[in-house]
């Protein structure tokens, strides 16, 4: 994942700048000196979320250095440094877990933060930073299990608050981790970075969260998922947050009218909740979304009591990967229904000069077979796919790169001999589309996220998301 969004809250470097409101935007690999550039000049974003390592981050970090954290912030991106360590005992498909007894889990809390300041200190010589314990939310969390993550996180905030101390935070989802518990404990976290994917960046509307505790600029919010995000012709996958509350920058950035702080615009925005019903897709009694590292996976829903628990499912030879994601691994796209009634899983790989799109289908959810296999125009950045959609009778994909339209009929390729047809340039997409959606071969609609700021000083960049539509098969939009 990577940070991007905006922030209202907290600045740190040094321990004297606070409050900062910005857009934050996340991702799993740090992008490249020039994407990060190509996220900042003219856009929304302002701070990023780095991933520093621990024992279950799902990606490798080649970019991440001492260079490029500087580099970065001579920029003037602020950045949220998360570590990735051991997870709570109900939650053993995410890796490595911590114990279930309170003392001992409290022990490891104190071990991670000190792993996670060491690994910070190796690119960076500022020792005031925040830094935010990603502990994902387990899909059964039984009380002896947050009574372990309780003691876990007061462990890892102690430590943290040793000299010289580090502000401690905590992602987690908003209410199927339980985070709420973390107010009570002895040393409870500086702030909290919640999951709560409601598409409204308010950070003062956050679910199964007191409204009371951490109430003074002490928020992040993750507003919405994994998706695709195009700025001055970068593509990345990001997830978005709002932030109000610390991260590590230059100076204070305060405001009570940002969309983060329940300002102007702070609604849901209705594309942004268009986008997120189209994550995932109903099939054969259950539901099906791309998710992991990177969306190196393909997901299916298993209902337990009131939550979903999401599973890995193989498709044909690709690996199911959880953790040390490459940079190279596929993307998986959203998964859709075709008029057979089959399963259409699109992929992107990236591990040639130029990325491939290759296009599978399954009847059971269990044998996957590919069916398309086209060469792409470039290498796209890790975890960025294809846009791809099911119009009528065939499925329609638009280049991220180029913005140009292809289309493959399932009838008349039933094997991977016949690939999608020559694309075709598309008019009226300023950038590609995050999503699509189709009622006919001819007729549908699409999300674009369009960068631009009213002020230099981005605090009053309000969410740039368009509906966009098309009455001829993708290849003209307005």
């Amino acid at each position: 994942m990577t940070l991007a969004l905006s922030l209202l809250g907290t600045a740190v470097r040094p321990a004297d700048a606070l409050g900062t409101v910005r857009l934050t935007g996340y991702s799993c690999t740090a992008p490249s000196v020039s994407q990060m550039q190509a996220f900042y000049s003219n856009t929304r974003f302002s701070c990023w979320g780095i991933y520093l390592g621990g024992s279950n981050r799902g990606c490798a970090q080649p970019n991440l250095t001492a260079w490029w954290v500087t580099s970065v912030m001579n920029m003037g991106w602020d950045l949220l440094p998360i570590w990735v360590g051991p997870q709570n005992p109900c939650n053993s498909s995410q890796g490595s877990t911590f114990s279930s007894d309170p003392g001992t889990a409290a022990s490891q809390g104190r071990n991670e933060a000190l792993a996670a300041y060491q690994a910070w200190k190796a690119i960076s010589p500022v020792s005031d930073v925040p830094i935010d314990y990603d502990l994902e939310g387990p899909s059964s969390n039984t009380t002896a299990c947050r009574t372990a993550a309780k003691a876990f996180i007061d462990g890892w905030v102690s430590q943290l608050h040793v000299a010289p101390a580090q502000p401690a935070g905590v992602y987690s989802s908003a209410c199927g981790g339980a985070m709420d518990d973390f107010s009570t404990n002895t040393n409870p976290p500086d702030f909290i970075d919640a999951a709560d994917w409601d598409g409204d960046p308010n950070t003062a509307s956050i679910s199964c969260i007191d409204a009371s505790h951490w109430a003074g600029t002490q928020r992040h919010k993750q507003y919405q998922g994994d998706h695709n995000e195009t700025m001055n012709g970068v593509t990345l996958n990001i997830d978005s947050r709002c932030a109000n509350g610390q991260v590590f920058g230059a100076g204070n950035h305060t405001s009570t009218t940002h969309p983060c702080v329940g300002g102007a615009g702070a609604k849901p925005d209705t594309a942004t909740a268009l986008a997120a019903s189209q994550a995932t897709t109903a099939w054969q009694g259950g539901r099906w979304r791309a998710g992991g590292p990177l969306d190196s996976q393909l997901q299916r829903a298993t209902r337990l009591g009131t939550t979903d628990s999401w599973r890995a499912v193989t498709v044909a030879d690709l690996p199911v990967r959880s953790h040390d994601v490459p940079a190279t691994a596929a993307t998986i796209g959203t998964p859709a229904v075709l008029a057979d009634g089959s399963l259409l899983v699109p992929v992107t790989t990236h591990d040639g000069t130029r990325s491939r799109q290759l296009l599978y289908t399954s009847r059971d959810g269990v044998t996957f077979t590919r069916r398309s296999d086209r060469v792409l125009g470039s290498l796209l950045a890790p975890g960025v796919g294809v846009t791809t959609a099911v119009a009528g009778t065939s499925v329609l994909s638009i280049d991220p790169d180029s913005r140009d339209v292809s289309t493959w009929s399932p009838s008349a390729a039933p094997t991977i001999g016949a690939t999608a047809s020559t694309p075709v340039t598309t008019s009226g997409l300023i950038v590609a589309p995050e999503w699509m959606s189709f009622s006919d071969n001819a007729t549908g609609q699409a999300l674009i996220e369009i960068a631009g700021c009213a002020t230099a000083t981005k605090v009053s960049c309000d969410s740039q998301a368009k509906v966009v539509r098309t009455s001829d098969g993708g290849r003209t939009w307005r």
